[in-house]
């Protein structure tokens, strides 16, 4: 039960605008050197190496987290589920276009520059470090969570999940050397992998849920507006990749057909979405975990073959916002993501004798070390609170409502009044969500208690204890019990699970 309550509290069209007025060019042919951005030292050409199917599929693997898309509509409920979902989606597909044409139209491809573009280098400034520390504090929640596949694809070991954590940052730092988003043999490799990954995992969660049907004990009632607006902010996640989205325009050959690269990648995802946090609420109800939704089922041998493959095939969705970061600094001392054991460009290297390879080995090492001391030292305070703090504040921020702001401040006066309407609409809907969010996360983390770099045995198998049949997390289970199980005697899911938690909700 300890292993449950834990998973349970660590939860979380393109639009036509009229035609633009020129904007005014100021000649530079270094990337955004009129607002004295990071990347002032490397120039245009030596990014743009980026085609419109490689953006298509980062933009994918990086937002796609439906399997917890379920644990969110679990929080929101059946009316305000589809109400949340629909808006969220509507605002996050057509804001990714409104973002693509700001970039474009304003020839700015860093969030920077477009914050100084639109409030100023106060403004410029304040949204660069959102930006940072909104992926940084993800890369820490990131490197938490790491630990908990490994902990679900070797579940008999006996390692708890601080060590997990310190095995996990082997691969990573390798993955994290990927120079850039784009243009290179090796992420073009990543991706292959992360693809098939991605395709393995929804044949096999398909296959489970048809084999395996519905949780016989269900509830799907008890929510309150807090837990509708935590798990908002939640969801977030699967909606942030906007918020390194003109840095990956930059890099783009012909950076208008990230329109195309935006459509497909949404067409594809949504839907997908919408099939497994509808599916997947009403087949196991409020019972639906946050940190997997392969803990639904058992520890089979088909789900732990797809947990040692994605041990690696998915970290490549993990980077991108890294790969962000890492490249402000590394442009601003201009290191080309192009070069690897020679310096190209002498003249811009701030460090020509280092070679590029080495010195994005330790300084991207350097961070994922920062990161790593940081989850451990938080592991036992409750760092998955820290994720709907996140949501509300960068992602929301970046997903939707910045992108609107951005387009009333630079192209206020073009913009019909139908769509400063629209603008409007959805500047209010994210500020409150941001808000609120802020509110009840705050409200949740007065509650917290702990400290740093506590480690208590229920913290050893965080996040790895599979609900359909018990198992994972050195639980033995001779009985089968679990969620699929339709016993009701002491120690079974209907006693110690159902009961307590559906009791008085709605009875079903």
């Amino acid at each position: 039960q300890p292993h449950q309550q834990k998973q349970q509290r660590h939860s979380p069209t393109k639009h036509k605008m009229d035609p633009p007025a020129p904007l005014q060019n100021h000649g530079s042919s270094l990337i955004a050197s009129r607002t004295g951005s990071f990347a002032s030292r490397i120039p245009e050409e030596e990014l743009r190496r980026m085609k419109w199917q490689q953006a298509g599929f980062n933009i994918f693997l990086n937002m796609f987290g439906a399997s917890q898309i379920p644990f969110a509509i679990s929080q929101m409920g059946w009316v305000w589920g589809p109400i949340i979902f629909v808006l969220l989606v509507a605002c996050s597909w057509w804001s990714g276009h409104v973002l693509v044409d700001c970039c474009i139209h304003s020839k700015t491809y860093t969030w920077k520059d477009l914050g100084t573009r639109a409030f100023g280098a106060c403004g410029g400034h304040a949204v660069g470090w959102l930006q940072t520390i909104g992926i940084v504090l993800t890369g820490v929640l990131q490197t938490q969570g790491g630990s908990s596949v490994w902990a679900q694809s070797f579940p008999d070991v006996g390692i708890c999940a601080w060590w997990w954590m310190v095995v996990n940052a082997a691969p990573l730092i390798i993955f994290l050397q990927i120079p850039s988003f784009g243009g290179s043999w090796v992420m073009v490799f990543a991706t292959t992998v992360a693809i098939i990954s991605t395709i393995w995992q929804q044949v096999l969660y398909l296959t489970l849920m048809g084999v395996n049907g519905k949780y016989p004990y269900l509830c799907y009632g008890g929510q309150t507006l807090g837990t509708a607006v935590a798990a908002t902010c939640n969801m977030m996640f699967s909606f942030g990749v906007k918020n390194i989205l003109p840095e990956m325009t930059r890099e783009m050959v012909n950076p208008k057909e990230m329109h195309k690269s935006w459509f497909w990648s949404q067409a594809v995802a949504m839907p997908l979405y919408a099939l497994y946090g509808f599916l997947g609420f009403y087949m196991y109800g409020i019972f639906n975990q946050n940190a997997s939704f392969g803990l639904q089922f058992d520890r089979n041998n088909w789900q732990i073959a797809y947990n040692i493959f994605s041990l690696f095939g998915n970290l490549v969705p993990t980077v991108y916002g890294q790969i962000c970061i890492f490249l402000k600094v590394e442009l601003a001392l201009g290191v080309s993501p192009r070069d690897w054991w020679t310096v190209t460009n002498p003249g811009l290297n701030r460090i020509p004798r280092i070679p590029p390879i080495l010195f994005r080995f330790l300084f991207r090492s350097t961070i994922i070390l920062l990161y790593l001391v940081a989850a451990e030292a938080l592991l036992h305070v409750g760092l998955g609170f820290f994720s709907s703090l996140v949501g509300s504040t960068a992602m929301t921020a970046f997903s939707f409502y910045l992108p609107w702001v951005v387009l009333w401040r630079l192209r206020g006066t073009e913009i019909s009044p139908l769509m400063k309407v629209v603008c409007l609409f959805w500047i209010l809907c994210g500020l409150f969500a941001a808000g609120a969010g802020l509110y009840f996360s705050a409200k949740e983390m007065a509650h917290m208690s702990g400290g740093l770099f506590v480690f208590e045995p229920e913290d050893c198998a965080q996040n790895a204890f599979y609900i359909g049949r018990y198992s994972g997390g050195g639980y033995h289970n001779p009985d089968n019990r679990g969620a699929f199980s339709t016993t009701k005697g002491n120690g079974s899911f209907y006693q110690d699970y159902y009961l307590p938690t559906c009791h008085n909700k709605d009875g079903k």
